[in-house]
């Protein structure tokens, strides 16, 4: 593999806005990315999604490639106006019955996989502890570490990163500012100590029954 290709295997990319065309197509075919990200402004509707996954797949064989979406519900949502998503973390995690959580997780999975998506970037295992923050708030299950783990874990499995964009008071990286967090070091080591079982959504997981 030359180093062009070995670069192409480590990205995830977005789409072009105006769409894919011949000379797009051929780059993406010779030197295809780990992945692609889509976004609502990348389909028309959701036989428009289904085509538009095939023909990425089509274009990458017989390269993997993971097709990767942000369907956190609420107003974090690609799929919405096309169907009827969930509530955001916040308001789900305070009217949820038992289980509601998982299965509400488990249909947008099986959703996201008849649509040719096999990545989602959910749930948001953050915990609402910055006020300032700007990008965090109901996408959060809540403020307190402990109800957060319970309610990521019923919709999630696996590792999450640190630090939290939950506890910087800026809500993107940049190379002229960068996030800084203020937690105390216990409270770093908590929210690490939580289950194993956090943040692989259940839509990228076979759906359970």
């Amino acid at each position: 593999m030359d180093a062009q290709r070995a670069i192409a295997r480590r990205m995830v990319i977005g789409l072009p806005p105006a769409g894919l065309d011949p000379a797009w197509e051929r780059d993406f075919a010779a030197y295809p990315p780990a992945g692609v990200i889509v976004f609502r402004r990348d389909f028309a509707d959701l036989d428009g999604l289904r085509r538009l996954t095939a023909r990425l797949r089509e274009l990458a064989r017989p390269r993997r490639l993971f097709i990767a979406i942000d369907e956190e519900g609420g107003f974090v949502s690609q799929l919405a106006g096309h169907l009827a998503v969930p509530p955001n973390a916040l308001l789900l995690a305070r009217g949820a019955a038992a289980g509601d959580i998982e299965w509400a997780s488990r249909v947008t999975g099986e959703r996201l996989r008849s649509l040719g998506i096999d990545w989602v970037f959910a749930p948001v295992a953050d915990v609402h502890s910055e006020p300032r923050n700007p990008v965090i708030g109901p996408r959060a299950y809540g403020s307190e570490p402990a109800h957060v783990a319970a309610r990521v874990a019923e919709a999630a499995s696996g590792p999450r990163g640190w630090p939290p964009a939950s506890s910087t008071t800026r809500g993107t990286a940049t190379r002229a500012s960068t996030p800084t967090s203020r937690c105390r070091r216990a409270t770093s080591r908590a929210r690490r100590s939580r289950p194993a079982s956090w943040s692989r959504s259940a839509a990228t997981a076979r759906p359970r029954r």
